[in-house]
């Protein structure tokens, strides 16, 4: 029997298809793979528990983080969060509203010696709205942030961009200071829900506008399609292996907006088939290319799981602002 959040989701999804193909077009079920499970690629490597807490654990941690208060963490007073962040971080800029503006910040992570950008997710109730919400539609890249080959023909989701302008300027400023204060060389760019989709635009900002000499590494939580098809060929060119995208189970926000729709994972996904009650990812594949029929492509919209949105996805790391003290 379907919970009140799965009819949810699939009411709103269907409506949003149904305003997008108004009239029956012959093999309309081909498009319907987010509903129904499958596509092309197929192609997966097994990775252990100690590869996602070696590449992934302290992104998670800083993703983590940005959910609480910006008083509560840029005092490292946010509970276990930030007591899992150590006490060598520095904070260099934050903001955000935790409404239109999700909470935000740019650090100084000594332990790694990396500048951190971490950006806010939302509640699933309201991540699973924006993403279905008609009022948002497909608009041409902004090129005065992120410039690069053929962008003008890229399109990406106009909630997420919107978002991502909000505090592009700022952050980029924040960043480009705190690489020269600290001599770093490394970026890290995280988020979870929302927070993936702005952090994923972000990376292709910093990519456009820092030096090639500065390492940028991206690693998304629970992210939703960003772009269409010529962004996720363009997410792949520009930021390659260097993107991760960490998927957790039957987590239905991975398989939003739909491909019926246009829109388009890059790749570097890493999915988790199964948590233990310890909160330790037990079966973990990497996943080759965009759209991989054997990890979050495999799961059926109609029988998703919220709760596997927010966590654990290893190492005990859930998400939301229930992880704040």
């Amino acid at each position: 029997m379907l919970s009140h959040m799965h009819l949810l989701v699939t009411l709103t999804l269907l409506t949003s298809i149904a305003r997008a193909v108004p009239v029956p077009v012959p093999g309309i079920l081909d498009g319907l793979g987010d509903l129904l499970g499958g596509n092309s690629k197929s192609d997966v490597a097994a990775l252990t528990a100690a590869d996602l807490t070696s590449a992934f654990s302290r992104a998670a941690q800083f993703s983590r983080a940005v959910y609480c208060s910006t008083d509560s963490v840029t005092t490292l007073t946010c509970g276990a969060a930030c007591d899992a962040l150590g006490g060598d971080v520095t904070f260099l800029l934050s903001g955000g509203d935790g409404g239109v503006t999700p909470l935000f910040f740019v650090a100084h992570d000594a332990p790694t010696n990396s500048i951190v950008v971490a950006h806010q997710g939302t509640d699933p109730d309201n991540i699973l709205s924006v993403l279905n919400d008609a009022a948002f539609f497909l608009q041409n890249i902004n090129t005065s942030l992120i410039s690069g080959v053929n962008v003008d023909d890229i399109k990406v989701h106009s909630g997420f961009q919107n978002t991502f302008e909000r505090t592009a300027t700022e952050i980029m400023k924040a960043v480009q200071d705190g690489l020269t204060s600290t001599g770093s060389k490394n970026l890290i760019v995280t988020g979870h829900s929302l927070g993936a989709a702005v952090a994923t635009l972000d990376a292709l900002m910093f990519k456009s506008a820092l030096d090639p000499s500065i390492t940028v590494t991206t690693t998304l939580f629970g992210s939703p399609r960003v772009g269409d098809q010529a962004f996720a060929n363009f997410a792949d060119k520009v930021l390659g292996t260097s993107l991760a995208r960490v998927t957790n189970q039957a987590d239905p926000v991975p398989l939003l907006p739909p491909r019926l729709l246009e829109f388009v994972h890059a790749s570097g996904e890493v999915h988790i088939n199964s948590v233990d009650a310890n909160g330790t990812a037990v079966d973990v594949v990497q996943c080759a290319g965009q759209e991989n029929s054997n990890c979050s492509d495999k799961d059926i919209l109609l029988l998703s799981d919220i709760e596997n949105h927010l966590g654990p996805y290893f190492d005990n790391i859930s998400f939301g602002t229930t992880q704040c003290a």
